[in-house]
């Protein structure tokens, strides 16, 4: 005759399944978080590389956005690996459409050149050479240049050839539950990323841009030295 489980026994079992219940949530949290944030360090990593493709990408073309050879033509050529899924030609293809897409669109992707600045090009500008309007930063023979800082820049023509890219992009949150859970702690940390605290009357950058995907900012900066005069 098999004996009936003493009252102790099947209190201890029950309390840990209750015990097991509560962990198993904040558990399943946990890891969802771990990949979440591990796609995030991949997006990081790609972009450092675009940024650098950009930056590369401006220091030879006059430290222009647009055009075949641009800053954001760099940018999109360094961020097709992150949307390519496959080995085919037609993957491929549509890997770098969906990058120029992304970079294309200001609410998910921003850039902003540090330097040169305004003033760079006021001390050092010269009439652009290719006749359009506008000045440029003469690029020839900077080691016998004079190394007299400018008066409104306070740096020599030699530093105003060197060209700081800043460019931030709102990275997508996939992962279930956890993207809301980190899109709300961005917000609640920054100001400047909070929707309700827009007064320009545009859309907030990645403030649930595309149709309510989940975004958050991630920010990189690359410098490197002009090989073309840039121009404004």
């Amino acid at each position: 005759m098999t004996s009936m489980p003493k009252l102790g026994q099947r209190h201890a079992r029950g309390q840990g399944l209750v015990e097991f219940l509560i962990v198993l949530p904040i558990l399943l949290f946990i890891i969802l978080g771990i990949i979440q944030f591990a796609l995030l360090y991949q997006i990081r990593s790609v972009q450092n590389h675009a940024t650098f493709l950009a930056a590369r990408s401006g220091a030879l073309a006059h430290g222009q956005m647009g055009g075949v050879n641009g800053i954001r033509q760099g940018f999109a050529s360094g961020m097709t690996p992150l949307f390519n899924h496959g080995t085919s030609v037609a993957a491929i293809a549509s890997a770098r459409i969906k990058a120029e897409t992304e970079t294309l669109d200001p609410r998910v992707t921003t850039f902003t050149v540090i330097s040169p600045t305004p003033q760079m090009v006021r001390d050092f500008g010269i009439a652009r050479l290719d006749g359009v309007n506008g000045r440029e930063i003469a690029n020839d023979a900077l080691q016998y240049r004079a190394t007299t800082p400018g008066a409104s820049s306070n740096v020599s023509i030699q530093d105003a050839n060197l060209l700081k890219l800043q460019v931030t992009y709102c990275a997508l949150l996939i992962v279930p539950i956890v993207d809301r859970a980190i899109y709300t702690m961005v917000n609640g940390i920054s100001s400047y990323w909070n929707p309700g605290n827009d007064t320009r009357g545009t859309m907030t950058r990645c403030a649930r841009a595309n149709g309510g995907d989940y975004r958050i900012p991630v920010t990189t900066t690359y410098l490197i030295r002009m090989q073309s005069s840039f121009q404004s």
